[in-house]
């Protein structure tokens, strides 16, 4: 009955995806699409791989403890291409995520090409030493 169960729906869940548009620019309204890639201390040595539109947005967020030797204390944020141009590093708000925060850093794909992406954050441990998290992106904007 399980194994019924299952095969209905997935068939189903086929039915329902292949009926949905495959990118924004075929919905009414939509400008584009936002890529939101989450990232902490523990996966900052993944090299994400996006492959996007022009027009589209990426954000790259970095969430972080709020405790002593954990706060970023700076960023900066790097492009090698002209296929993506930084928009800025902004602080995010989440009420629903408590003794935490996140940075993002938005990304706008301008042209067709390819980018590289270095987010640095810079972190002061408790005795004052400069520490750093960089996180990579490799960008194909179509």
């Amino acid at each position: 009955m399980k194994m019924v169960l299952r095969a209905s729906f997935t068939v189903f869940a086929m039915i329902v995806l292949g009926l949905l548009p495959a990118h924004a620019d075929e919905i009414t309204g939509v400008k584009g699409v936002v890529i939101r890639l989450a990232k902490n201390k523990q996966n900052a040595d993944k090299t994400d791989e996006v492959k996007c539109k022009v027009g589209d947005e990426i954000e790259i967020d970095y969430t972080y403890p709020i405790v002593p030797g954990a706060i970023p204390s700076g960023t900066e944020v790097k492009v090698e291409g002209e296929a993506v141009t930084s928009a800025g590093v902004f602080r995010i708000q989440n009420h629903k995520l408590v003794g935490a925060g996140t940075l993002g850093a938005f990304l706008n794909a301008k042209k067709k090409g390819k980018a590289t992406i270095t987010y640095t954050i810079k972190v002061k441990d408790k005795e004052d030493k400069e520490t750093s998290v960089e996180l990579k992106c490799d960008v194909e904007v179509e």
